[in-house]
């Protein structure tokens, strides 16, 4: 299940709806809440099980007929559950994922009926969600790791409207670790920095993590859409890669990779320090500014550094 080429959001989904537990009319009244005897999809007037809304209710039954893989779904003699179940053993990573994005659909347009008064169509529900797996698709191929056998020496704006983020990872003090970032347009202006202290000294590869983590929520909170993150790190860089990551920080790209699907576009991309300086004294200045963010007027610390960046850029 957790494999499957699609977004977290649609993952968790299916997690939940394999253990019987979305709040469809039957689960509600199970757990004690007044619920109707009614489907929103088909008008009948039974159960809203996930059994019915998902299988045996004829609008879902078009809507899987519709469905890529043209899913004749009242021919699978399967309970739900078991169905997803027999999806996730034997199906490959990009099936399962078309499955589930079937099932998000279904869901999605049951809610939009219930809630927002809308009668979408199988058709346009399929064909809507195929679409957005595929536009999600594309921009996790946009998700470049760059390895730089000549990696920058010196800051460079990126062309093309997108925005640079450098971040790092200093110790402050022998009980502290601070985190600096500092955000870029594409014609070197000074879009936002910050800083953020850890109150405890972080082994250096997870602090160089736990940076670029929290950059990326920093950067998912100012809705920031098409982001290059820069590092002097390349151990994190590299762990970036799905394929290979150090177990101390496994658990930190794991949540990097789920706070990348966030954007439209990113990439991370491997520099030396010296193309980096902005955000290593940002870093190392946490103790004393703790949690803050500028955006015109940054620290008097990082005006040297800002003003070689852009000589050179």
């Amino acid at each position: 299940m957790w494999k499957a080429n699609c977004p977290t959001k649609i993952k968790h989904f299916i997690y939940r709806t394999a253990n019987n537990i979305i709040p469809c009319q039957a689960n509600l009244v199970r757990r004690g809440i007044e619920a109707a005897e009614f489907c929103w999809m088909c008008g009948q007037e039974v159960w809203e099980t996930q059994e019915h809304l998902f299988m045996q209710c004829a609008w879902a039954r078009a809507a899987w007929f519709q469905h890529p893989l043209g899913i004749r779904i009242d021919q699978v003699n399967l309970t739900f559950t078991e169905w997803l179940k027999e999806v996730c053993l034997n199906q490959s990573i990009d099936i399962a994922a078309l499955i589930f994005q079937g099932v998000w659909a279904i869901w999605k347009a049951r809610n939009d009926k219930l809630f927002n008064e809308l009668s979408p169509d199988p058709i346009s529900a399929i064909n809507s969600n195929m679409n957005s797996l595929q536009d999600w698709r594309e921009a996790q191929n946009s998700l470049n790791v760059e390895e730089n056998t000549n990696p920058e020496v010196a800051w460079k704006a990126l062309a093309g409207g997108k925005i640079k983020i450098n971040i790092d990872a200093g110790w402050t003090g022998s009980n502290s670790t601070g985190f600096g970032f500092i955000a870029r347009s594409h014609t070197g202006s000074l879009l936002v920095a910050g800083t953020h202290l850890e109150c405890q000294r972080l082994d250096p590869l997870v602090a160089e993590a736990s940076a670029l983590r929290w950059s990326m929520m920093k950067a998912c909170e100012l809705e920031m859409d098409s982001v290059t993150f820069e590092s002097d790190s390349l151990i994190v860089i590299r762990a970036m890669r799905a394929d290979s990551s150090d177990w101390t920080i496994h658990n930190i790209i794991q949540d990097c990779q789920a706070l990348a699907e966030n954007f439209n576009s990113v990439s991370f991309s491997h520099v030396k320090r010296n193309a980096n300086l902005p955000a290593h004294v940002l870093a190392s200045v946490a103790i004393k500014y703790q949690d803050q963010l500028w955006w015109d007027y940054p620290p008097t610390e990082i005006e040297h550094p800002l003003f070689v960046d852009a000589a050179f850029s």
